[in-house]
């Protein structure tokens, strides 16, 4: 829904007060939220397998203003080594018994899928 259509439902115009700026350092303090949001639930057992498939897919991407990458590089990571890190506090987590193997199963199939394809061997193999 747009501002405009969301502003009809209140029966006025929108105005030049209505719009919101962003600074560079609040798009960054909104994307180091996302990041620590998605991290949480991904850990979050009580969260569908669905729900959680879903935040590796956006784990996986690499483009966009909210992109993973996006989002890591705000807070000074490097978005590969952080996609690692996420798989192995998920495999930690599942040897703990806190996630079920079915959720390990499908993170291990999407990490491998992305580390499979071209672009992204090659970041792996620059760094190494």
């Amino acid at each position: 829904m747009s501002f405009q259509q969301l502003a009809l439902l209140f029966d006025r115009e929108p105005s030049e007060a209505d719009i919101v700026s962003w600074s560079e350092e609040d798009k960054d303090a909104l994307r180091e939220a996302v990041l620590l949001d998605a991290l949480d639930s991904l850990l979050d057992k009580r969260n569908s397998l669905k729900t959680r498939t879903e935040l590796w897919d956006w784990i996986l991407t690499d483009s966009g203003p909210f992109s993973f990458d996006a989002c890591a590089r705000a807070v000074g990571v490097d978005p590969h080594a952080l996609r690692v890190t996420f798989s192995r506090l998920v495999e930690r987590e599942a040897i703990l018994g806190n996630i079920e193997d079915g959720f390990l199963e499908k993170t291990a199939q999407l990490l491998g899928a992305y580390l499979e394809e071209p672009a992204a061997r090659s970041r792996v193999h620059a760094r190494h």
